[in-house]
């Protein structure tokens, strides 16, 4: 099964992390819910906070194995 790997890049630091790399089948309906808080729970966190993100990196598809 083929997917979109992405990585989303935070203005600012959650602990330690800035960034999260993600793999979805349907890469635009993922990041709308990393957006609106119903997708990873390091997103919702960053959105609780109001933490700006962004898709920095679309790193094109490849399988679940990448």
């Amino acid at each position: 099964m083929k997917g979109t790997v992405y990585l989303i890049h935070l203005e600012s630091k959650i602990a330690h992390a800035q960034h999260y790399i993600g793999w979805a089948k349907f890469y635009i309906q993922r990041v709308r819910h990393h957006r609106n808080g119903t997708g990873a729970k390091f997103l919702a966190e960053a959105v609780r906070r109001e933490i700006n993100a962004r898709c920095c990196q679309n790193l094109g598809k490849h399988g679940r194995k990448f």
